[in-house]
């Protein structure tokens, strides 16, 4: 409900041997009007992080021409906790929104939505690789920083 505004903001270490990505350190922020239970709000910010976490760098859904070919959802890893970022930061701006019921904003799906951008700027930072399709995997690391070895 109404116009929420968000950022992200994901600290990662890289094996460059193997392209495996650690999530250090997350940050979400959130514009959501009015915190009605700030605590129950603080949870659906992790848990949306933990789910951007999930898409960006684990969560495959392969097609070829339009048709599935992950054969089940034993293959479509989601995160656990080893997954998500040793340390997470929430934070919410309060701006009472007219609009909405005692002045709140919607709020959980919204953490999800920067969390992919952060991560792949934040490999790009660590390694000198841009990512240019998610979710980023261990594969897809190491291909492109072969692809820059090659390059130089």
């Amino acid at each position: 409900m109404g116009h929420t505004f968000s950022a992200g903001l994901v600290d990662v270490e890289v094996d460059e041997e193997t392209g495996k990505v650690r999530p250090l350190r997350s940050v979400v922020v959130l514009d959501v009007g009015r915190a009605l239970n700030p605590g129950a709000l603080r949870g659906q910010l992790i848990g949306g992080e933990a789910q951007g976490l999930g898409f960006g760098l684990l969560e495959d859904m392969a097609t070829e021409g339009g048709q599935l070919v992950t054969p089940s959802l034993m293959e479509y890893l989601l995160p656990t906790a080893v997954d998500v970022a040793e340390e997470t930061v929430v934070a919410f701006v309060e701006e009472p929104y007219p609009a909405g019921p005692y002045g709140a904003k919607g709020a959980s799906e919204h953490a999800v939505k920067d969390v992919a951008p952060a991560l792949v700027a934040a490999i790009q930072d660590a390694v000198g690789v841009w990512i240019d399709e998610i979710p980023a995997t261990p594969e897809r690391i190491w291909h492109a920083l072969q692809a820059r070895g090659q390059a130089s």
